[in-house]
């Protein structure tokens, strides 16, 4: 009977070490590639659509302080969550803004001209968001209908850091960064 349980113990323990050592891959729309690491979690590179922000998706909040701030909201359905750890991942943003019948593009964050309101952006994993900072009302609400009325587009890029910190390039370079990660402008 002891011979019995013994087997028993020994073949659930080893069931438990079989369902631990699975790895998960993230599925979203976007374009991405998995390959795992020696250490055998998954680095992840998403390379986002160029998305637009509906009008109804910005928000005017206050802070504790009094300062307005106002917030534009791209959410993520169910099937294009993100899913990646921050410390192993860099994240990165660009916008791409139409000047006559060819595109500028920047890396977020900048300072937004003549209005000098901050444009930063945050991601995580329901959605990307726009962050409208350090100005008055007045610039805040004309920084929003310049990014909307102007159609402006943003598309957000998940590498590993350890592909980061070896490619020796200028991140703020977006046609050189397509170029380098092998995607589409």
């Amino acid at each position: 009977m002891k011979q019995i349980l013994n087997a028993v113990y020994l073949f659930l323990i080893a069931m438990a070490l079989l369902a631990c050592s699975k790895t998960s891959i993230v599925d979203t729309k976007s374009t991405q590639t998995n390959s795992v690491s020696s250490s055998a979690k998954p680095e992840i590179k998403v390379v986002s659509n160029w998305i637009s922000i509906s009008p109804n998706s910005y928000f005017l909040n206050v802070d504790r302080l009094g300062y307005f701030f106002v917030t534009g909201i791209y959410n993520f359905d169910a099937s294009t969550q993100l899913s990646y750890d921050d410390g192993a991942q860099v994240e990165l943003a660009y916008a791409r803004i139409p000047i006559g019948r060819v595109f500028q593009y920047q890396k977020l964050s900048f300072d937004m001209q003549p209005t000098n309101v901050f444009l930063n952006y945050s991601l995580d994993p329901d959605g990307f968001k726009l962050n409208f900072k350090n100005g008055s009302y007045n610039s805040l609400v004309d920084a929003v209908n310049e990014v909307y009325n102007g159609d402006w587009r943003f598309r957000y890029i998940v590498i590993p850091k350890s592909q980061f910190d070896r490619t020796n390039i200028d991140w703020n370079n977006y046609l050189l960064v397509a170029s380098t990660l092998n995607f589409i402008p």
